[in-house]
Formats: structure tokens, C-alpha cells, sequence
């Protein structure tokens, strides 16, 4: 899997920044992930765009050049051993990035099951992350299992989590967001 990133503006090597981690969308990569930064008018920050591990597939159980951070099987017990590999890759890329750059703080921010992935890294290791930032994502807790429990949720009440969700969305509509 790659990593994409961008420096700030005005990248000074002397100096530290925070760190912002993309989390890419299921069906995205980093590539169009880190297209997002064209929007950013004043950019003092590095941005690191992961590509999510799994390969996604289309309908017709092709690939095509799209990645996801889930595992789309029915399985559980497949979840519970690939969701904690999430984790730790990304915690690895922050490692790796703070061993080659000045981090002052860490962000996460996802967008879709990246928001999902960024709430459950955030939270679970508050103390390593200073802020979530999710769009459009839900909470991972399922029936009976989950990486994601609400023992989680108390113990990573600290960490600040913006939730934002779109009137118009057709996958997490806002009645559910602000459930959530």
C-alpha cells in the first residue's frame, strides 16, 4: 500500500507542524484523497494520505484501482483479526512520519468507512491522537462483536471528534449522523 503526502506551503525543516492522516473513502485511494489538500487556501500543516490495504472490488469481483479499509466478508471472526491490523498500520505511519518530520499534534480525518476507521484509531488511542475529524462515517459497533465498544467510548471521552454529515446524504442520513 502507499502513503501520499504534502508539505506545508512554506515547509521549513527547522520547524514543527501537525500532522493531518487522509483517510480515504471505501472505493478510494490516496491519489483522489489527496486532491483534497487543492482546497486547503492556507496550508501549515502535513497531510499523509494512506491507501486503505484491501483491494475493492466491483459487482463483478474485479478490481479497479479502488481500495477500502474494511474487510467486506460476512466472517466475523475474520474482522477480528484483520480490523486490529488497521490500527497498527496506522499507527505505524504516524510513527514513521514522527521519525522523519517535526509533529507537533496528530489528526485523524476520514471521510465514509475512513471516518469510521479514524473514529475507532482516534478514540481507542486517545492518547496519541489529539482530534478526529469524521465525514459522513458511522460508529463501527455491531451486533454481539466489535473492535469498537462503548467501553472504548469512555475510557477516549477526551478526544475531541467532529461529526459532520450532509442533509442530502443517501448512505448516512443526518437523522442517523446525529444519533451517532
Amino acid at each position: 500500500t502507499q502513503c501520499l503526502l504534502k508539505l506545508p506551503n512554506q515547509y521549513d525543516p527547522l520547524k514543527s507542524y501537525p500532522l493531518l492522516i487522509g483517510l480515504h473513502g471505501n472505493g478510494g485511494n490516496a491519489a483522489d484523497f489527496i486532491k483534497l489538500s487543492k482546497g486547503f487556501s492556507k496550508r501549515d500543516f502535513i497531510y499523509a494520505c494512506p491507501e486503505g490495504p484491501y483491494q475493492y472490488r466491483n459487482r463483478k469481483g474485479r478490481f479497479v484501482g479502488a481500495y477500502s479499509w474494511l474487510l467486506h466478508v460476512r466472517d466475523r471472526s475474520v474482522w477480528e483479526k484483520g480490523d486490529p491490523l488497521i490500527e497498527i498500520y496506522i499507527l505505524n505511519l504516524i510513527k514513521d512520519i514522527k521519525q522523519r518530520y517535526r509533529i507537533s499534534k496528530t489528526y485523524l480525518f476520514g471521510f465514509s468507512a475512513g471516518a469510521s476507521t479514524a473514529c475507532v484509531v482516534g478514540i481507542k488511542h486517545w492518547k496519541q491522537i489529539d482530534g478526529v475529524i469524521c465525514v459522513a462515517g458511522i460508529l463501527p459497533i455491531y451486533q454481539n462483536y466489535s473492535v469498537f465498544t462503548e467501553g472504548h467510548i469512555r475510557r477516549g471521552n477526551r478526544l475531541p471528534v467532529l461529526m459532520i454529515y450532509g442533509r442530502s446524504d443517501l448512505l448516512v442520513s443526518l437523522k442517523r449522523g446525529q444519533q451517532i
